[in-house]
């Protein structure tokens, strides 16, 4: 399908925004591939994909699908000129915005012959958010994309890790993190719940609490050498838990 061809006279030619031009090649590039999605000149003529390209002034963006969990989310970018065409000499840094304010993105992008694949976006507030990438020296080259991002169901279960020290030794302190699973495995942000620590080994963990946005880090100091088990449960559902296995030395 070519979207941006008039049927007759130029004054049915359409307007193409750089809104709409991202929003429907992001919602288009969904179902595989990047599409050629290219606006109409003034007279209503379709650019060809074969043309020349033109200077690096927007970009499109793919993302594998248009509703999202609250989980990371790979996305592609590609360097576009005005009409849509790519430009492969564009080798510039991008940056990227959410309006998702916990959203968690990753640094520089840095293109190479006017793309920038495989980019890992976290969205963690529900509803319709954007992603904005943004030139680093020109900014008037930037384009986004509306993502919706879905509402993690209840928490089913607990993923607890040891995250510190590397080994485990006897009464020295480690740190751990407990973070609420759905039944998809997304975070489950919305976890009212309290947790309660517990331990096959002696020692010390923490107390009961509540975690932040579906996730906690805690620390414990455990004092029985071998095989042991680090579990946090739901005070109110026990069947929400989840335990770490670990040997202390």
């Amino acid at each position: 399908m070519m979207i941006g061809q008039r049927k007759s006279g130029a004054d049915t030619a359409p307007q193409f925004g750089r809104r709409a031009l991202v929003a429907v090649a992001v919602i288009a590039t969904m179902f595989g591939g990047i599409p050629a999605v290219l606006p109409a000149h003034a007279d209503g003529a379709v650019v060809s994909p074969n043309a020349a390209p033109g200077a690096t002034t927007r970009f499109r963006i793919g993302a594998r699908s248009p509703l999202v969990q609250a989980k990371q989310t790979i996305f592609n970018f590609q360097a576009t000129d005005q009409f849509g065409v790519a430009t492969p000499a564009y080798n510039g840094v991008g940056t990227l915005t959410s309006t998702d304010p916990l959203a968690i993105l990753p640094g520089p992008i840095h293109f190479v012959n006017g793309v920038a694949n495989e980019i890992p976006v976290t969205f963690n507030t529900t509803g319709e958010q954007n992603l904005t990438i943004t030139d680093t020296v020109n900014p008037s080259i930037t384009s986004f994309a509306t993502v919706i991002v879905n509402a993690p169901g209840p928490a089913v279960s607990f993923t607890v890790t040891i995250t510190s020290p590397p080994t485990v030794t006897v009464g020295q302190w480690l740190t751990f993190t407990v973070v609420a699973r759905d039944g998809n495995g997304d975070v489950a942000i919305a976890y009212p719940g309290t947790v309660h620590f517990t331990s096959t080994s002696l020692g010390n963990v923490p107390l009961d609490t509540k975690l932040n946005n579906g996730k906690g880090t805690f620390s414990a100091k455990l004092q029985t050498l071998g095989r042991q088990l680090l579990t946090a449960t739901d005070t109110v559902s026990p069947s929400v838990t989840g335990s770490y296995r670990f040997i202390i030395n």
